[in-house]
């Protein structure tokens, strides 16, 4: 039986029957066309490829141009007068005088982390450098200042003139002429880089802008060393690395022209205009040259178009050659120099092998940054540092009480908000903060090392595995680790101790007198202190509440109720009452602070009776 008829209307599939799409009848009568646009749709996969290989290639192979001679400093601007009397100073220094003040000398009667070498007879006394662009590091007496990357996330450029300009007194009052700082490179190429928090932002055009107020801040008592320059983007081999006597050179940062000063190099721009006196050249190799011996980058770059007047000093042991790296454009080696350190460079001179204008040069710049930035009537290098913090040393305390509102300033203004429109984050009256990463937890113990007695971000490392960790090497027993906090074994064990008292429910509730739901209150948290205060010895109001919160991040204790931490910020556990400075800034006015203490309810003395304070109102 033959099947149902088809409808005249129904049309055949395509390419069956009689009739043909219209795309097939359109590509046979326009096949000239059609063909020719076809291969070149299935090459262009094949077209990139040889486009990626081309250009890998090319990478391989990228040298930095050689920029000769070194451009001499000659008083731009308003460093004219600076550059006379150095001038006159430098003219009656012999050959080996200058050489010596090219280069680092070991002293050992301050805390400066380099001394630059002398010329007395002409009362040039050496500078005394010291980091760092966050703060006077490694002594006594001393703010302890927001990162710079937190100062970018505040977008203030008064606030980081306003930092600077504290830290540079304090420099100054601690005997230091040269601050290593401030960082705009790294820029943040590389979101893990080791020193990204240093400087202010991934953003050329930020990092300039904050970076030339801090160094207008700072300079107002110190010379400002603007860092590292330039595409310093990983810590990661940044040193070589010895291989049993194959050496492997430092990481290389390879990169056109146009990266170069739309990226790297903009922000130093910016430094450079606001009068940077020194400028550290960095560790990397910049397009496989050396950039403490990259003409290019030095002469070319800095000098060159940037009519930089100051002197370039080494980064710490960042000088690998001789003459080449003072013809390429540096200054100054430190903190001591293999090359510089037996008159190297007076006998090239004698010898013919470095133009003595060179020489005299890098000596001028020197000098003349010393008296640029009043360096001539500074205290003694290094007065208010001692060499060991370990023993008995006089304490020079260069904090300046009108600093505390703006370190306030500063941590608040670093915080970045979230706002929860439309309540997308679970977060409608939260009974648990949890606090993660590197600034969840105090450093737990301080141990300053024999290598750098005057003190050190200290976590126990025995020599060689500092220098493993400088040379990107394995570290052998390396100590534990715990929330990203290296701690060693006086840590471990006031680990343990801690655990002792916070071990179970029994004895937590013994401790703070809490019901089963173990909520610590502020009055808890400051009995807690009074009966266990070894744990507590060092803290303030705010980081003790930092302490509980990390706890809680450990899991050893129960969690703090956010309001009570809202209090405790604002309470002093030294005077047992409340900060009224803190108040007064949190509510606005003087007049406003009686009620934000009614919504806080009352935080009593330790040793009053046990009250939880009343719960604020919303």
């Amino acid at each position: 039986m033959d099947g149902p008829a088809h409808s005249g209307n129904e049309k055949a599939p395509l390419l069956k029957g009689v009739q043909q799409s219209k795309f097939i009848a359109f590509c046979r009568r326009h096949k000239r066309i059609v063909i020719p646009v076809a291969i070149m749709i299935l090459l262009l996969p094949l077209l990139g490829l040889i486009a990626l290989k081309t250009r890998h290639a090319h990478a391989r192979n990228w040298t930095s141009p050689v920029v000769y001679p070194s451009p001499q400093g000659y008083g731009a601007g308003n460093w004219s007068a600076a550059y006379v009397r150095a001038r006159a100073m430098v003219g009656n220094m012999s050959l080996e005088e200058m050489n010596n003040v090219t280069l680092g000398v070991v002293d050992t009667t301050s805390g400066c982390v380099g001394v630059s070498g002398s010329a007395p007879q002409h009362g040039f006394p050496g500078l005394c450098f010291h980091d760092a662009g966050n703060g006077v590091r490694n002594t006594d007496g001393v703010n302890a200042y927001a990162s710079g990357i937190h100062i970018g996330a505040s977008w203030n450029a008064t606030l980081a003139y306003e930092r600077a300009q504290f830290m540079g007194a304090e420099f100054k009052r601690k005997g230091v002429n040269v601050a290593l700082g401030p960082v705009v490179g790294p820029i943040g190429r590389i979101a893990e880089g080791g020193r990204n928090f240093e400087a202010f932002a991934a953003d050329p055009y930020l990092d300039g802008i904050l970076g030339a107020q801090s160094v207008i801040g700072l300079q107002e008592s110190v010379i400002a060393s603007i860092k590292h320059f330039v595409a310093y983007e990983q810590e990661t081999n940044r040193n070589p690395i010895a291989n049993n006597g194959k050496p492997i050179s430092s990481t290389s940062a390879n990169l056109d022209d146009q990266t170069m000063h739309e990226l790297y190099l903009w922000p130093f721009q910016d430094l450079v205009h606001a009068g940077a006196g020194c400028a550290m050249c960095s560790y990397n190799r910049i397009n496989n040259t050396y950039a403490c011996e990259n003409s290019k980058a030095m002469n070319g770059l800095l000098k060159g178009e940037l009519n930089f007047q100051g002197f370039v000093v080494s980064d710490w042991v960042g000088q690998h050659s001789g003459l080449p790296s003072a013809d390429a454009g540096l200054d100054m080696a430190m903190p001591t120099s293999g090359y510089w350190n037996e008159r190297q460079l007076e006998k090239a001179v004698d010898s013919g092998a470095l133009n003595q204008t060179r020489l005299i040069d890098m000596a001028t710049r020197i000098v003349a940054t010393y008296y640029q930035f009043g360096q001539d009537r500074a205290l003694p290098l290094g007065v208010g540092m001692p060499p060991n913090l370990l023993l008995p040393h006089n304490y020079t305390d260069a904090k300046d009480s009108a600093s505390k509102s703006s370190l306030l300033q500063q941590a608040i203004e670093g915080h970045v908000l979230v706002k929860n429109i439309k309540g997308a984050l679970p977060l409608k009256q939260p009974k648990v903060l949890s606090i993660f990463g590197y600034d969840a937890v105090q450093q737990s113990s301080f141990v300053p090392s024999v290598l750098f007695p005057q003190s050190w971000e200290a976590i126990g490392l025995g020599t060689q595995q500092s220098i493993g960790i400088a040379s990107n090497a394995p570290v052998q027993n390396p100590p534990e680790v715990q929330n990203g906090t290296l701690i060693d074994a006086s840590t471990q064990k006031q680990c343990d101790e801690f655990d002792d008292h916070l071990g179970d429910a029994q004895t937590l509730a013994e401790i703070t007198g809490s019901k089963a739901h173990h909520r610590f209150s502020g009055p808890q948290i400051m009995r807690y202190r009074t009966k266990y205060p070894t744990h507590y010895e060092q803290t303030d109001r705010i980081s003790l509440v930092s302490s509980f919160l990390a706890s809680v991040f450990l899991g050893k204790i129960a969690p703090i109720d956010i309001s009570d931490v809202t209090g405790m910020n604002l309470w002093s556990v030294s005077e047992g009452a409340w900060d009224d400075d803190l108040l007064e800034l949190a509510a606005g006015s003087t007049a406003a602070v009686p009620e934000l203490k009614r919504k806080l309810g009352h935080v009593p003395n330790p040793a009053a009776t046990p009250s939880a304070p009343s719960a604020p109102t919303s």
